[in-house]
């Protein structure tokens, strides 16, 4: 009776450790990167940089830092390193994912409407947030990390990312 009570309660632990990592986010977009460290603190070790709008799995600490894990599907995933919190945002709307901005170099035009004026750039290889209800078409609409329409940019300039 013990021993099965044990292996029960031993069970529930498990479930509730492989579902507790279950957040995602993105690296906030600050003009590079992020540091992925060994242990909680800028005095550990780097063990990965990941580029501004990366998306991750995560579970936050609660003492300013997340662990990080990889974008296992079959439920055992592996932790990677810890991130400040203050470096990831999470989802601002639930229509929109991580699309990559073609590399060509340079910078890709944001329009104002789909074929309009432009009214800014994004750098190319970066990362930015469209609506997936949009992925048929020939103008995808895109967003800020906080979930602001930022404004059109042409899909053939867009490679679909998806969250991990």
């Amino acid at each position: 009776m013990r021993k099965m009570l044990f292996l029960t309660l031993m069970s529930l632990m498990t479930i509730n450790c492989l579902a507790q990592f279950q957040s995602q986010g993105l690296v906030k977009n600050e003009g590079g990167y992020t540091n992925v460290r060994s242990g909680c603190g800028t005095n550990y070790r780097i063990v990965d940089k990941y580029m501004d709008g990366t998306c991750i799995n995560y579970t936050d600490l609660g003492n300013g830092w997340v662990a990080v894990y990889d974008g296992s599907t079959d439920g055992y995933a592996s932790k990677i390193g810890y991130m400040a919190r203050n470096k990831v945002v999470d989802y601002p709307r639930d229509d929109v994912e991580p699309f990559f901005v073609v590399d060509e170099g340079g910078y890709t035009n944001v329009r104002k409407a789909p074929g309009g004026a432009i009214s800014s750039k994004v750098k190319d290889g970066s990362i930015v947030l469209g609506n997936v209800n949009d992925m048929d078409k020939k103008w995808i609409r895109v967003y800020t990390q906080g979930g602001r329409l930022l404004g059109y940019m042409s899909a053939s300039k867009l490679e679909f990312w998806g969250r991990p």
